[in-house]
């Protein structure tokens, strides 16, 4: 987003034409929602999604401001939504417009969306906005040409996925974390929001050898792939809270959209992207990495359910594992049961969940060895979760090992993390 803010109301007269979207089973809706496997599909369903065709050219209506500005607004309802988020089936802004998402009170505004945001699928999703009532806005300057804008699908969140995982995850804000000095790592960690309206998975920035600032990026889990092209990518969701009686919920606008795939693969699960957009704004961290097939005491960081930023920690070493039968593909974490703050309901024991899948597993050095496929951990038997080395991804695949260092061809297998700096625009 690039700053700016909607058009002063005290300027535009006319009444904003609606639309209002169909109830829904809610019954059945969580069915469906209970029907998620735990990692093997990722995702956390939150939302109903409605096709719609909603654009300037059929709906919402236009002013013209005295300086000779055009605005278009239309109003777009759900009712008993929690949040709404938008899919745009066409986005192509020139200089001079610009968009802006908000909800009826104007107290949470997502924009300025312009030029800058054109992708070259011409696709955009909108993170959710807070409420069920949200207003759609573009500005064309004098003598701008014309968007070309369409809202494709607006998806209904049914229930807040803050909260949701079981007792036992800590927040990453919990005294220990700066103890280990994980504050950095923290910042690495995003949660991937699809168009369609799912908390997907988790997934990290990973840097690359040569600290190229202009290298955006991101690596997940395979099994997370499809639609990456209209992600969206929240950073710095989590609570300023430890004690989970009294957390706090996360904010919600640090997100960037879309991105494309350098290379993936099923055997160790492993999915790297390239951003389409710059993080650096947020004060984000990129990972360092370590492909080297070494075992090492990891610890996790992931958002469990759909929920606020958690952190896992081993005190045994990983052990080299499989999955379908191919061998030495997987870090297995042994079990979860460290460090023992207390700072979860249940002691030691954390876990992850539907929505941890793609998360990092790190070594104590804070440098990616894996991203999380799947196991059988619960906060009842936090056991056997299994993580998609890095070392089989960049022997498997020389795209990633090039991307990751591309000064040296994939030869330089560690590296450091950086902090981003704050971008120019």
């Amino acid at each position: 987003m690039y700053g700016g803010k909607p058009t002063d109301r005290s300027l535009l007269k006319s009444a904003i034409p609606s639309f209002t979207m169909p109830g829904f089973d809610l019954k059945a809706f969580h069915e469906r929602q209970r029907s998620e496997p735990k990692h093997q599909q990722g995702g956390y369903l939150i939302a109903e999604q409605f096709d719609v065709s909603i654009s300037p050219l059929n709906s919402g209506v236009w002013e013209t401001l005295a300086d000779g500005t055009q605005v278009w607004r239309v109003e777009i309802i759900s009712t008993g939504a929690v949040t709404i988020n938008l899919w745009l089936s066409a986005y192509q802004f020139n200089e001079g417009n610009a968009l802006y998402v908000y909800n009826k009170d104007m107290t949470y505004i997502r924009g300025q969306f312009n030029e800058k945001n054109n992708k070259r699928n011409g696709l955009m999703a909108i993170a959710p906005i807070p409420g069920d009532h949200v207003v759609v806005e573009i500005v064309v300057q004098p003598n701008a040409q014309m968007p070309i804008f369409e809202i494709g699908k607006v998806n209904h969140e049914a229930e807040k996925a803050f909260g949701d995982s079981d007792p036992c995850n800590i927040n990453v804000v919990c005294p220990y974390t700066a103890d280990f000095d994980m504050v950095d790592e923290v910042d690495s960690v995003a949660m991937i929001l699809t168009a369609a309206g799912s908390r997907r998975c988790t997934g990290a920035l990973i840097n690359n050898a040569a600290n190229d600032p202009n290298l955006y990026y991101f690596l997940t889990a395979n099994h997370c792939a499809g639609g990456e092209a209209t992600w969206i990518f929240m950073f710095n969701y989590q609570s300023s809270q430890c004690n989970l009686n009294q957390q706090t919920d996360g904010p919600t606008q640090f997100t960037v959209q879309g991105s494309s795939t350098i290379d993936q693969q099923s055997a160790s699960d492993v999915l790297l992207l390239q951003l389409d957009e710059d993080p650096s704004d947020y004060d984000v961290y990129y990972a360092g990495f370590n492909a080297v097939d070494n075992a090492t005491i990891p610890f996790a960081i992931h958002h469990p359910s759909g929920d606020i930023k958690k952190i896992a920690w081993s005190e045994q070493n990983t052990v080299s594992d499989s999955w379908s039968g191919i061998a030495n593909t997987h870090w297995q974490v042994v079990e979860w049961n460290g460090p023992g703050t207390g700072a979860g309901n249940q002691g030691d024991r954390t876990t992850t969940e539907p929505g941890s899948s793609g998360s990092p597993l790190f070594d104590l050095q804070g440098r990616i060895i894996g991203q999380l496929h799947g196991g059988a951990a619960t906060c009842a038997y936090p056991y056997d979760d299994l993580y998609g080395k890095l070392a089989r991804s960049w022997d498997d695949l020389p795209a990633i090992a090039r991307a990751l260092d591309n000064q040296n061809n994939g030869q330089n297998r560690v590296a450091n993390g950086r902090r981003a700096s704050k971008k120019q625009n």
